[in-house]
């Protein structure tokens, strides 16, 4: 009977929690508050940002995403946070202190797109009926109903004008391009967010030590255990008794770990089971960046941004590249857990992973391996990118024409893929535009313009790069030139990486 009561009491505990998660209620432009306009907010490509206003009756909520600056409880309106987000933002994730996260995409609704300048409510709560989605093909999107503010000239969100706490100083990062303010559109990729104090540590366990002072706070009760000590006192300890012989069984069992060396100078690798190939790059020289100037062919791009030039000479030792982005099935099999998103096939890549992140995943990966794994670097990255020495200086990796290589904004349906779905590039190298941007080792910082040798970027930096684009980004930003860069602590649906090996580690 009391099994039954128990069932039923957890049962009823499920159903509520069910019940209470937080759905979108309401979402809408709010034409009428001037402060995004006036505030002009900008990310650190100098573009306009959006002011997100999320009423959510919950504190201590976290989101995750592309945000400008730390999101921030209002003071004057209870239960609203204030977040900037870039404009064409296509989603975030809400986390509530106590209860399920929620995805919300705005590509659903009809205040979508995200424009910069503007002002934008989002509704949660665990109680009202969710709102209607739209259908996205819908022509009528933009048909969204205006909402009079709530805000009036004395009671504007409580938002800093000090940039140097809401959003990083970035002035030195890119150079603007004149034309570049009337026909940018911003993606997910070109985003820098503040870390949502999100660690990267790893959580702690249960508070253990506080059971233990309280079964040893009375003295006297010390001196007694068998008569005083509680039973649940004495199956504590006939489980650490336990545990010990778990651990003597789990210490001898040997990780399997295998390699193989190729005919085309490959090597592949087996760990816990799980097959991966490191490409083969024969060093060289080449020409790297990219600018608008059509004397500089085949680093002429009409779609180049300041921050890709000036065009360089750099030479590079031979090195070994990942055949494709870290999978979901690699990641488990090092890490012991996922924390994607996209988690419906193994193969997918491993994504919402931070440069440090990535960084603690080759640390127990060479500690498995007995190998020197690492993330490449900037250099060794585009020299990859764009073919090594057979490169046909293409403008994506692999080909002039996006669909063929890449997993972008116009055909992804706004999620990842399996890799090695695409084609190659002229190395047999995959993924390298689109599916998920990825981490490189490099500090960000403008290029300096003189010919370099193994190039391992500044010694020090606020941000760490990103390159190749994304399942989200537009075909200009998934390039082989194309750069951009992020806190080190910053997880993203689209962050990835790929794995890089100096010849002289094998």
């Amino acid at each position: 009977m009391k099994k039954v009561s128990i069932l039923f009491f957890t049962l009823i505990l499920s159903v509520t929690a069910i019940s209470q998660q937080f759905k979108v209620v309401n979402f809408w432009l709010d034409a009428e508050n001037p402060t995004a306009r006036l505030m002009n907010m900008q990310d650190n490509m100098g573009k306009s940002c959006a002011l997100l206003i999320v009423r959510i009756n919950d504190y201590g909520v976290e989101f995750n995403g592309d945000i400008v600056g730390k999101p921030r409880l209002s003071k004057k309106i209870a239960n609203t946070y204030e977040l900037w987000i870039p404009g064409n933002t296509r989603e975030i994730e809400v986390l509530p202190s106590n209860e399920a996260s929620v995805y919300v995409s705005f590509k659903d609704y009809y205040a979508y797109p995200i424009e910069g300048k503007k002002v934008y409510v989002l509704e949660l709560n665990n109680s009202g009926d969710e709102m209607q989605k739209i259908d996205a093909s819908q022509e009528s999107r933009n048909t969204y109903p205006v909402v009079q503010s709530e805000y009036d000239n004395n009671t504007q969100p409580d938002v800093e004008t000090d940039n140097a706490e809401s959003e990083p100083d970035v002035e030195q990062k890119y150079e603007e391009v004149e034309t570049v303010e009337e026909t940018y559109e911003p993606q997910v990729e070109q985003v820098y967010e503040l870390p949502v104090e999100e660690k990267v540590e790893p959580v702690a366990s249960l508070p253990e030590p506080e059971t233990v002072k309280e079964e040893i706070k009375p003295e006297p009760k010390l001196e007694q255990k068998e008569e005083v000590l509680p039973t649940e006192n004495k199956l504590t300890v006939v489980e650490e008794v336990k545990e010990k012989p778990v651990e003597a069984v789990e210490t001898p069992v040997e990780k399997r770990v295998e390699e193989q060396i190729l005919d085309n100078g490959n090597i592949s690798f087996t760990v816990e089971g799980v097959q991966f190939t490191m490409v083969y790059v024969e060093g060289g020289d080449f020409n790297m960046g990219a600018q608008r100037l059509k004397d500089t062919k085949p680093n002429y791009d009409v779609d180049a941004e300041g921050g890709e030039s000036p065009v360089h000479n750099v030479i590079l030792s031979n090195y070994y590249i990942g055949e494709t982005e870290i999978t979901q099935e690699l990641w488990l099999a090092v890490m012991g857990k996922s924390q994607s998103r996209f988690f419906g096939n193994p193969q997918n890549p491993a994504e919402r992973v931070s440069w440090e992140d990535a960084k603690e995943f080759i640390t127990r990966l060479n500690a498995k391996t007995g190998k020197t794994f690492r993330l490449p670097t900037e250099a060794e990255w585009e020299y990859a990118a764009r073919g090594g020495n057979k490169s046909q200086g293409y403008k994506y990796s692999g080909s002039d024409n996006i669909d063929d290589v890449a997993w972008n904004y116009e055909n992804s349906s706004s999620k990842t893929y399996p890799v090695k779905t695409k084609k190659p590039n002229e190395l047999g190298i995959y993924d390298m535009s689109g599916n998920v941007e990825e981490w490189c080792n490099d500090w960000s910082d403008n290029y300096k313009g003189r010919a370099q040798e193994n190039p391992q970027g500044p010694k020090s930096g606020q941000y760490r790069t990103l390159r190749g684009g994304s399942y989200d980004a537009k075909a200009q930003n998934c390039r082989v030139s194309y750069r951009t860069c992020h806190y080190p602590s910053t997880r993203a649906i689209n962050f990835g990486f790929r794995l890089v090996m100096s010849q002289t580690s094998k």
